[in-house]
């Protein structure tokens, strides 16, 4: 069993939009906390030899899924 406890990335504040870059080893080392950051709105470009090799946010919404969200806020317009 690895007894070795796994690499947890900064601590830092989440600001939707905010776009840093992570290595690929980095990521590797932690994958669910840097999901868990893209889910509260952080951007990741993901690098390999200093070069962008992916781009980690959330998926946008779509046309339906925005509609339905309004309907359902009540923000429609009475």
């Amino acid at each position: 069993m690895n007894s070795q406890r796994r690499k947890k990335l900064p601590d830092m504040k989440i600001f939707s939009g905010q776009i840093e870059e992570i290595t690929i080893s980095d990521f590797r080392a932690a994958p669910g906390d840097t999901i868990s950051q893209v889910q509260m709105g952080k951007n990741y470009d993901v690098t390999r030899n200093g070069h962008v090799v992916a781009v980690l946010r959330e998926p946008e919404l779509s046309a339906l899924e925005l509609g339905a969200a309004i309907r359902r806020l009540n923000l429609a317009g009475a």
